[in-house]
């Protein structure tokens, strides 16, 4: 399996746990695991592949907004989980990309 689609599998079983979460310990946990991964990430590709810095930052507060662990911006809950997908969607894209340029070397 590619290292990204391990590490979008790994984000998709935190997601899929986030709203049932109803308990701010229980939010608390998965942004906890969610953000551990984000520092990994950010670990091992940040100097390699561009843009990951603003993608892992959209990454962190709309997820963290998401499970009401922050300010919502007056936004719903809905509209951040969305914006949750769509930096994911970029997260993958990126990973897919910077690990073909680093097969490629």
């Amino acid at each position: 399996m590619d290292g990204h689609e391990l590490v979008s599998k790994r984000i998709d079983a935190l997601l899929e746990r986030a709203f049932p979460a109803s308990t701010n310990p229980e939010r608390t946990a998965i942004f906890g695991a969610f953000y551990a991964l984000l520092v990994d990430i950010s670990e091992h590709c940040q100097d390699l592949i561009p843009g990951m810095d603003d993608v892992l930052a959209d990454l962190r507060w709309h997820t963290n907004a998401m499970l009401r662990l922050d300010i919502s911006n007056a936004h719903e809950i809905g509209k951040h989980h969305v914006w949750v997908i769509g930096a994911l969607q970029r997260l993958e894209g990126k990973l897919r990309v910077g690990q073909s340029s680093n097969a490629s070397r």
